[in-house]
């Protein structure tokens, strides 16, 4: 869920001036080492709570970058969009009254004029300074929301350790609240015959959803559980986490693999995060910021925890935003947002962190070109999403358009000029290049994460026939029909615009007379065709008019649909 929807920060050590905008549910940070990506992590901190990283404070002349007989001022603003379901108690309806449902708070550290060895923090809202009451509000405001910092030099082992108190806190919640309700009360003496038996089994309950993922990431694994003790006077302080191999031993936190405890820490810190009432002053919304989740995982792990992480950031119901730096070239398919953190020279000497956000594909080849990640061939990408693979540009945008409309997610749309650099090759040449050039790992992906390729109807039949044996059980070849083409168009039209309403058409006929006609030599009337010179300036207005009304074309939907669903 988007909660900041844009951060601006200034003069707080490499950035200078960094605008991170459009911000999504799940945020990715990418760029060479010491460009500056963290900085932004920890300026969410010092906002949020009023220190760099933990037991380390701001230091004005420290980390102020100023230049010669500039003011030492920092400050960072956020803009905060709340969601409808995202509610704050009528208790505290004056925070809401001051604050409303998207505001820009900004806080500006400055010396102290009473004592120049120390800062003083200065209010903004909506580029108004705050009195003292205004403030208090504020900060009341900020602390509804649960914000955490993970950062990468600190092991799982020690924030699972960190956080077991809470852990233990929600276990004894549940386990007061369970004889609340009279039918899980019922179900629970029903199959335990005592209150050892019914703490295991609320145990088991709590942590059913993070067993899923461990066992998903280790087949070897049967289960993870909460060691619970024998004695109920022993429960509150003692219990911890327990792996059980499907060979029966018992592993605690200490003997597990650093991978494996990387996976236990996210789902058990989601765990704690996410139980908002239960949590002082009432939060109503999680923020992370988190360092290279990605350490000490192999492959499989990183799409697994990105998954993870991408899904509960998604979820509305959940009230999640996460930002995140990475190396990897795995958590930037799986994020909405992708920004590239570069370190540029000003002036001689100095450098200073700029932020640029791209698409997910330009993304990944930048940080591949740049070194920062592995390379990786688009059908090694995305390992849990189908893929679908379209001649051009305008084609990628229409079916896009078409997954939206339709709710549909883990499908990803890609026009093969995005794949491939040789432009002077047609869509469909392109793409069977693509497929040659890729048939052992095409036949590696499975009904999951099939890929489709769609051709234009005008592709013959024979070579489709060719492609269907070079791409693997799963994936499919797909080719549009000709006789489901717009009633009315001839042949003249080709590719997808065959495929447009025809009111879009008739809309381009009064826009732009002459360009398409319905009678010409040897037409028949009332049939519209188009002049083959003209048609990449026919299909750009068609384009213009289809991005202006919106997509529109029960074929090709059903076409997605009966892909997909």
């Amino acid at each position: 869920m988007v909660i900041i929807s844009d951060i601006n920060i200034e003069k707080f050590r490499s950035c200078r001036l960094v605008n991170v905008n459009d911000c999504g549910d799940f945020n990715i940070f990418a760029g060479k080492n010491n460009s500056g990506k963290s900085n932004i992590l920890r300026a969410l901190n010092l906002f949020f709570k009023n220190e760099i990283e933990e037991g380390e404070y701001l230091d004005l002349s420290r980390d102020c970058n100023s230049r010669e007989k500039e003011k030492k001022r920092i400050s960072i603003t956020l803009t905060f969009t709340l969601n409808e379901k995202i509610k704050i108690q009528q208790t505290i309806q004056d925070v809401a009254d001051l604050i409303g449902r998207g505001c820009k708070i900004k806080k500006e550290y400055v010396f102290d004029k009473a004592d120049t060895s120390n800062y003083q923090t200065l209010y903004f809202l909506n580029d108004r300074l705050l009195d003292d009451k205004e403030k208090a509000l504020t900060e009341q405001f900020l602390n509804l929301f649960n914000f955490r910092y993970i950062q990468s030099n600190k092991t799982a082992l020690s924030v699972l350790t960190e956080n077991l108190k809470e852990l233990q806190s929600e276990l004894k919640f549940r386990y007061r609240s369970s004889y609340r309700d009279e039918s899980i009360r019922k179900e629970l003496d029903e199959k335990q015959k005592d209150s050892i038996d019914v703490i295991k089994t609320l145990a088991a309950q709590m942590l059913n959803p993070i067993s899923q993922e461990i066992v998903k990431a280790d087949q070897t694994i049967e289960d993870v559980n909460i060691g619970t003790p024998n004695e109920i006077v022993e429960l509150l302080n003692t219990v911890s986490y327990q792996i059980k191999l499907k060979s029966g031993i018992i592993l605690n936190e200490k003997f597990q693999g650093n991978g494996m405890q990387s996976i236990l820490l996210f789902s058990i810190l989601y765990l704690i995060d996410r139980n908002y009432h239960r949590k002082f002053g009432w939060k109503i919304a999680t923020i992370w910021a988190i360092e290279e989740p990605e350490s000490f995982l192999h492959f499989n792990l990183e799409n697994q925890l990105a998954n993870y992480l991408s899904s509960n950031a998604t979820n509305l119901k959940e009230r999640f935003q996460i930002f995140s730096t990475t190396h990897s070239n795995v958590f930037p398919q799986y994020a909405d947002s992708n920004y590239y953190i570069e370190k540029k020279q000003e002036i001689i000497n100095s450098y200073w962190t700029e932020c640029e956000k791209m698409n997910t594909h330009e993304f990944l080849f930048r940080i591949q070109k740049n070194n920062i990640s592995a390379s990786l061939n688009i059908f090694s990408m995305y390992p849990l999403e189908k893929l679908i693979i379209v001649e051009g540009n305008r084609d990628e945008y229409i079916f896009n358009e078409i997954l939206k409309e339709l709710k549909i997610k883990k499908v990803r749309v890609f026009s093969v000029s995005h794949l491939l650099s040789d432009s002077k090759k047609g869509g469909e040449t392109q793409i069977e290049h693509l497929i040659n050039g890729n048939t052992n790992i095409l036949k590696r992906r499975g009904i999951e994460n099939n890929v489709f390729f769609i051709f234009d109807w005008d592709k013959d039949e024979k070579s489709i026939n060719n492609l269907k044996k070079r791409v693997g059980d799963y994936n499919k070849i797909v080719y549009l029909e000709e006789e489901k083409r717009t009633c009315g168009l001839d042949k003249s039209f080709k590719g997808i615009e065959a495929f447009y309403p025809i009111e879009y058409i008739q809309e381009a006929i009064n826009n732009y007379p002459g360009l398409i006609s319905d009678r010409g030599k040897d037409r028949v009337k009332d049939r519209y065709y188009v002049d083959s010179s003209r048609y990449d300036l026919i299909k750009e207005q068609l384009f213009s008019i289809m991005k202006e009304r919106g997509v529109k074309s029960d074929y090709l939907t059903d076409v997605i649909t009966s892909l997909i669903l």
